[in-house]
């Protein structure tokens, strides 16, 4: 992949992540995981195991890492857009 398209690659994806969390800021996305996952261990409770509602937890849980190591991506890009401004 040559230099060019992965620049493209990035701006791409960092569109994507920039869209996303405009239309659903990170705490309504944190709060909106959270009352899923409940719900879903919630009425599943009868039919799921312990080990598999554990496992859901886990994967809440890395969900909730996603979203954090991406608000933190948002961030650091617009530090770099703000210097960028600042050197042109």
């Amino acid at each position: 992949m040559s230099e060019e398209n992965k620049d493209q690659l990035l701006k791409d994806i960092h569109l994507e992540v920039l869209h996303f969390f405009l239309n659903n800021p990170f705490e309504k996305t944190r709060k909106e995981f959270w009352e899923w996952m409940t719900a879903y261990i919630y009425f599943r409770g009868e039919l799921i195991g312990g080990k598999e509602a554990g496992e859901s937890l886990f994967f809440y849980e890395q969900l909730i890492d996603m979203i954090d190591s991406l608000e933190e991506f948002l961030n650091k890009i617009k530090q770099l857009d703000d210097m960028n401004e600042l050197t042109i």
